[in-house]
């Protein structure tokens, strides 16, 4: 449930050239409830936009004092060093409007709609991983896009998980994602940031991620709490024919083969058999989110400016060493019933033979 009204948070666009977007969300903290969280937080937004320098145009006139000294320099450097610069957004933080303070990001559609089929950077994409207050809806294009990027979440963890595990396991997994490698968990954040995130947020992420679950044909939902999936190397093969291309080339050269001369179905095949495959899917999901983190932290202090980067910077340590650790809780219960892999490989009624490795061929 969100914390502030979405007609409060929908008042707040008016203050900006909101004609020229093709999709608003809120998210974070000061938008849901997490578990734990301290008073004061900052209001997160985030813009798409079709044309950025039109976008900054007209914002530079509406909201200048948002802005660092890089205004001086005008729309067109501002969308340069937006467009050239780390993960494709430009964020302006603690503004003030309507006695909210906020920070705001700024991302073309094209910039965005790449990010969520490719994962290049997984910066806001990975934000979209988890329950977001939408205050202007999607175009057809992004939505699609979006829902590609939840797909691939589910299967990333998939890929990762056994045969069986806990609702709350999947969603956890799921918001992980995007803070593995992540410079900032290592000195700001809070180390329970993403439990925090999804234990209030369940029947949200429900929403999200229930029928795609459903829809894959090889996972569902059991009365107890639980997600069980087939494992067996023909549909970890398929799944990872799903993931996008920088995924695949990064899987395939921790593997010791080279995509250039080794067909990617043939590697994919030989790493359906691995037990060791998850290893191989966070490091290359921590590769993408260490590049983009270290590269918007640098991005932060040029587009923000020095002073309030260090008071973000401080913000953050403050937060996390206020924090007082909880009671150790079980998440979740313990299932009823302990169903073996056997069991519920009877459930699925699989009849296909499993996946034979294919021998290398090298290309000429």
């Amino acid at each position: 449930m969100a914390i502030v009204a979405d007609g409060a948070l929908k008042e707040i666009l008016r203050h900006f050239p909101i004609k020229q977007c093709s999709y608003v969300f809120a998210y974070g903290s000061a938008v849901f409830l997490q578990k734990d969280q301290t008073p004061g937080k900052m209001l997160d937004l985030v813009f798409v936009v079709d044309d950025p320098i039109k976008w900054h145009t007209e914002n530079l006139t509406m909201n200048r004092n948002h802005y660092s000294g890089l205004r001086r320099f005008g729309p067109k450097a501002i969308t340069r060093i937006q467009e050239r610069m780390a993960c494709g957004v430009y964020y302006n933080p603690y503004c003030n409007v309507d006695n909210l303070t906020i920070k705001y990001g700024v991302i073309s559609s094209a910039s965005l709609e790449d990010d969520l089929r490719l994962w290049k950077h997984l910066y806001i994409a990975g934000r979209l991983h988890k329950p977001v207050l939408t205050l202007q809806s999607p175009t057809p294009a992004l939505e699609e896009a979006m829902r590609k990027n939840h797909q691939t979440a589910l299967r990333a963890v998939l890929l990762q998980e056994g045969i069986q595990m806990s609702k709350f396991d999947l969603y956890h997994g799921i918001t992980e994602l995007s803070y593995l490698g992540d410079t900032r968990m290592r000195f700001a954040e809070n180390p329970k940031k993403t439990r925090n995130i999804v234990q209030p947020l369940i029947n949200e992420f429900d929403r999200l991620y229930m029928p795609l679950v459903n829809e894959t044909g090889i996972a569902k939902y059991t009365e107890n709490g639980l997600v069980i999936q087939d494992t067996s190397p023909s549909v970890r093969f398929k799944l990872l024919m799903s993931l996008p291309n920088p995924l695949q080339i990064s899987l395939a050269q921790q593997h010791c083969r080279d995509p250039r001369f080794f067909d990617i179905e043939e590697i994919m095949a030989e790493l359906s058999y691995l037990p060791y495959l998850r290893l191989y899917i966070r490091t290359a999901i921590s590769d993408v989110v260490r590049g983009a983190s270290l590269l918007q932290t640098f991005q932060g202090i040029l587009t923000a400016g020095v002073f309030k980067s260090i008071k973000y910077g401080l913000d953050k340590l403050k937060k996390r060493v206020q924090r007082k650790p909880s009671p150790p809780q079980e998440l979740l219960p313990p299932p009823d019933v302990q169903q073996s892999e056997d069991k519920i490989r009877l459930i699925f009624q699989l009849k296909s033979p499993p996946f034979k490795k294919r021998g290398r061929m090298m290309s000429s």
